[in-house]
């Protein structure tokens, strides 16, 4: 017989169960990924596959506006030209009986080639029917009660007016009108010409376009007031939709688009286009539902079998997903504290540098920056001005209002300070110590440093803020100003520093409430 083999140690045990935990665990991942990999293709797929249907539908409504708005602005301007050839006709030849008995046949003949057409007429001053295309010629009817009649004997410009939907009163029917003024000889109101279109036309022309069960074509002035639509509506024509967001926000602002809008009845896509002569729109809508009608049923099918095959292999991925999210928590936890780190450092770097009352820029700050500015006065050849600013008579104030108020007050005068002298990037103000403040004014010369200086003053004159203990009664400012000598190379921070120094000394022994250039006499 074969010898037998020796029983497995405690350790193989162990590494196998290890390696079977391992195993577990790849396998668990597996089907994870695999289950999010077959979810998120089938997602993707359907997601471009609805976008991709949307967007074919959107370009196709683009064309449909496209040629609706063409097919409109060139029936328009047929008529509008025939209109405008036949005004000057009128107003050269007069509005006789013998002109109109010349121009009814061609009135008739010109309705014949033009089949928008319903009608051509011409009224009198009054409103009487001169003549017109109708083949018995009918005088008994006066339309000085029209909208567009009134509106062409009160304004004398003579620019086409395209009305809103009407009646005709001569056949019933529903026809818009394009009409212009007439001018007798003297420039006086003579009548109007008048060209109706048959709104049929119009909607017999949509009639070729396949919006499906609920798509609609309307054709409207960009006042929102509605001249055709299809499916043909009656109650509906002249009807203004401008209080609808649609137009409102749209459809009478813009020129041109094309949006997907949630209605009562479910989103649709509506795509709009005015006319580049005329005060005309024409907006096509399209159910988004009959749009998606044949992706939806393969999206269903495709959808049920993904969702079937991701249960079935889901069931082992929880674990993996535990260990994910309490590796971001712990991750988020690390941020977390290297963001209070962050903003410890900076807290305590805006301390290092920030005045904790003013909140200008304190007196280390001020000694850096002035080091920086000499430097860079001296390497670009540029001037370099400084303030030093005195709060004047400030221990009475302290000795008045307490010490709190004297805190008020110079948070006062340095947000005035902020205000008035550091308009510009390179300007830089610091509370200097005490009452005392200081402004450095970079590319600045002297009398652009006095200009800033008596602005400063001024401001906190004007702010008239009260202090009994001061000769004036109000709080006042006296100011030094000193400029860097760039051409002596000997002068550095101190010597700035220091005269300014001394005209503040200047200022303040003069009589306060002034500025003073060192060197300048204190009046």
């Amino acid at each position: 017989m074969p010898p037998s083999l020796p029983p497995s140690s405690p350790r193989s045990d162990v590494r196998l169960a290890t390696s079977r935990r391992t195993a577990m665990l790849l396998t668990a991942v597996l089907i994870v990924l695999l289950c999010v990999s077959l979810i998120a293709l089938d997602i993707g797929h359907t997601s471009e596959a609805r976008e991709l249907r949307l967007t074919q539908a959107e370009k196709v409504l683009t064309n449909f506006t496209r040629s609706l708005a063409q097919h409109a602005e060139d029936k328009i301007k047929e008529a509008d030209t025939y209109l405008a050839q036949l005004v000057e006709r009128l107003e050269a030849e007069g509005m006789g009986d013998v002109h109109a008995e010349r121009l009814h046949p061609l009135l008739m003949d010109s309705v014949r080639d033009m089949p928008q057409l319903h009608g051509l007429f011409v009224y009198d001053e009054t409103g009487r029917w001169i003549v017109n295309s109708q083949p018995v010629l009918l005088t008994q009817y006066n339309n000085s009660d029209r909208d567009y009649f009134i509106h062409h004997r009160d304004e004398p410009s003579g620019r086409v007016l395209i009305g809103p939907p009407i009646r005709s009163r001569s056949t019933g029917d529903w026809i818009i009108t394009v009409s212009r003024r007439v001018d007798q000889s003297d420039g006086r109101f003579g009548g109007v010409a008048l060209a109706t279109m048959a709104m049929a036309h119009f909607n017999e022309h949509y009639k070729g376009y396949d919006l499906g069960t609920s798509g609609t074509i309307s054709l409207l002035l960009t006042d929102g007031t509605l001249l055709a639509r299809h499916p043909f509506v009656e109650d509906a024509m002249g009807i203004s939709l401008a209080a609808q967001s649609l137009y409102r926000d749209h459809v009478l602002t813009g020129n041109r688009g094309v949006l997907r809008e949630a209605g009562e009845k479910g989103e649709r896509l509506v795509a709009f286009r005015h006319l580049e002569r005329y005060p005309l729109a024409v907006v096509v809508t399209q159910s988004r539902e009959e749009v998606l009608a044949g992706w939806i049923g393969e999206a269903r099918r495709r959808t049920l079998g993904v969702v079937l095959l991701s249960i079935a292999l889901a069931g082992t991925g929880f674990f993996v997903l535990r260990l994910m999210a309490q590796r971001l928590r712990a991750e988020d936890e690390l941020r977390d504290a290297r963001d209070a780190l962050h903003d410890a450092n900076v807290r305590l770097q805006r301390l290092a540098t920030e005045d904790g009352l003013t909140g200008l820029a304190n007196r280390r700050a001020f000694d850096e920056r002035l080091a920086a500015e000499i430097s860079r006065a001296r390497r670009e050849r540029t001037p370099l001005s400084l303030l030093l600013v005195d709060v004047d008579h400030f221990k009475p104030y302290n000795d008045l209002y307490g010490h709190l108020a004297g805190d008020d007050c110079l948070r006062d005068v340095a947000e005035l300070m902020r205000q008035v002298a550091t308009q510009r990037g390179g300007d830089f103000a610091a509370r200097y110590g005490g009452e005392e403040f200081a402004v450095l004014l970079a590319g600045t010369t002297t009398d652009g440093a006095i200009r800033v200086g008596e602005r400063l003053r001024e401001k906190v004159a004007s702010a008239r803020l009260e202090h009994e203990g001061s000769p004036s009664g109000r709080l006042t400012l006296s100011i030094g100003v000193a400029d860097l000598h760039i051409e002596d190379a000997e002068d550095d921070a101190d010597d700035l520093v220091r005269r300014a120094d001394q005209a503040l000394y200047q200022a303040k022994n003069g009589g306060r409430d002034r500025v003073i250039v060192h060197g300048a006499s204190s009046g």
